[in-house]
């Protein structure tokens, strides 16, 4: 039996000094920034152009365009992209506040260390990044206001949203101290900048901005991708996989599981460093979901409804055995791989609520192997359960 404990399931730290707390999602661009300047420069109100309103003609204010490329720069015209602004300025002039549909989603035990860490430092320490969301449209991506509504070129004062690239955490942060500050207690504002690239790729700079900070993990790199689902070239299947990996993972599958489930193997495990290339190259996304199926889908369906923990269906050392269980019947040479996952299917639908119960209630324990004592987790224990009852059931079939 193998010893490994489920990752999705271990407690993860936040390694973070008090004076880079809420800082760990900068940009390494901000930092140089920072150092070029001796003293910050920042905006007044009266320095910002105002937003497009609704009764405004796009074309007064709006995105400055690259004549090389025809693509829309990242921060609206009048806008230094070599000054930090403030929050309260810009949105005092107009400007909202928008994100990616598909952004990967804020962490509350970051959030809440970021508010400690605001607090002790008497502000932001580092600038948050946004672009405009003009340029994101044009670039194919995703966009909604703070209330999740769609947003798209249609809509008249499109050139007043700004998307937030770097820095949702710090943003949340600030929010929530806002609202819950008692009466003596002060007001927080947020630092802004724009890239200091001209006309960036932003699925390009929403993976770089993170990747000299906390490095991403598997489902931080498929949030990116899905935000790439609608751009040419990009298949259906692999469109429909990223999503079914995404609400997997949300419902409590570590990400190796959500991966098996959603095609139906493990012989294809993507690597982080496939997932960021595929970002970028459409032959390397579409090869994703090569030599996947739908039965792990149906497994993961029947699991749901079976009475088993979402913790437990999550692990990778129960999905891992279902999926390769069934994979084994078919290299047995006795059946096909629907009638494979339809055993192994029936076999979950057999499981009474005493077995179910039995496998929640797993716990890890210590045993000795060849004289070498062995810690073995609950997963090992619950995979160790589900392999007597499934060998129970097919002697009786």
């Amino acid at each position: 039996m193998k010893n490994s404990i489920d990752p999705a399931h271990e407690s993860q730290s936040v390694n973070e000094t008090e004076q880079n707390m809420n800082a760990q999602e900068s940009t390494s661009s901000n930092n140089e920034v920072m150092k070029e300047k001796n003293a910050v420069q920042v905006s007044t109100p009266n320095d910002i152009p105002t937003a497009l309103d609704a009764n405004e003609q796009v074309t007064t204010v709006g995105s400055p365009v690259d004549e090389i490329t025809n693509q829309t720069c990242a921060i609206p015209v009048g806008l230094d992209s070599h000054r930090i602004y403030t929050w309260e300025e810009l949105s005092s002039q107009g400007f909202k506040k928008a994100g990616l549909r598909n952004n990967r989603e804020v962490n509350d035990k970051v959030v809440k260390k970021k508010m400690m860490s605001i607090k002790r430092s008497n502000g932001v320490i580092s600038p948050i990044l946004f672009v405009c969301a003009r340029a994101c449209l044009e670039q194919g991506l995703e966009v909604v206001d703070e209330n999740g509504n769609q947003l798209t070129l249609d809509n008249s004062d499109i050139d007043s949203y700004l998307v937030i690239i770097d820095g949702q955490h710090r943003d949340e942060a600030v929010t929530r101290l806002n609202l819950e500050r008692k009466p003596d207690e002060r007001s927080y504002d947020l630092p802004v900048i724009f890239p200091q690239i001209e006309c960036p790729k932003v699925l390009t700079m929403l993976g770089e901005s993170n990747i000299s900070t906390r490095p991403w993990k598997g489902t931080d790199y498929l949030v990116s991708l899905l935000n790439s689902r609608n751009l040419p070239g990009v298949s259906k299947e692999v469109s429909e996989t990223l999503e079914l990996v995404k609400k997997y993972s949300t419902e409590g599958c570590s990400e190796i599981a959500a991966w098996g489930y959603a095609t139906g193997t493990y012989k294809r495990q993507p690597t982080a460093n496939r997932l960021y290339k595929a970002q970028s190259d459409v032959e390397t996304r579409n090869r994703l979901t090569e030599g996947s199926n739908k039965y792990g889908r149906e497994i993961y369906d029947t699991l749901k409804a079976s009475g088993l923990d979402s913790r437990m269906i999550g692990s990778k050392e129960v999905s891992k055995y279902l999926i390769e269980k069934m994979h084994d019947l078919v290299a047995n040479g006795t059946t096909t791989l629907k009638d494979a996952a339809n055993v192994i299917i029936k076999f979950i639908d057999s499981l009474t609520q005493g077995e179910v119960t039995a496998i929640n209630q797993s716990a890890g324990k210590t045993e000795d192997v060849d004289g070498v004592p062995h810690k073995f987790s609950r997963y090992d224990v619950a995979r160790s359960t589900i392999h007597q009852l499934f060998e129970e059931y097919q002697s009786k079939e």
